[in-house]
């Protein structure tokens, strides 16, 4: 769907009564994905080090 051109296919189908329409990730999703994992990992970390840090 990124070439505009795509609208005039997208209306040739025709959608029946429990059709499914798939639509894939956005490009992004895979780096949000990551981006996710390493914030679960440094969260922890930083809130300790921000925790010692106040009680000295």
């Amino acid at each position: 769907m990124r070439d505009p051109n795509s609208l005039f296919t997208t209306q040739a189908f025709r959608m029946r009564n429990r059709d499914l329409i798939y639509v894939s990730n956005a490009p992004y999703t895979e780096l949000q994905k990551v981006l996710g994992v390493f914030s679960s990992v440094t969260g922890p970390v930083a809130s300790a080090a921000a925790i010692y840090a106040y009680g000295k």
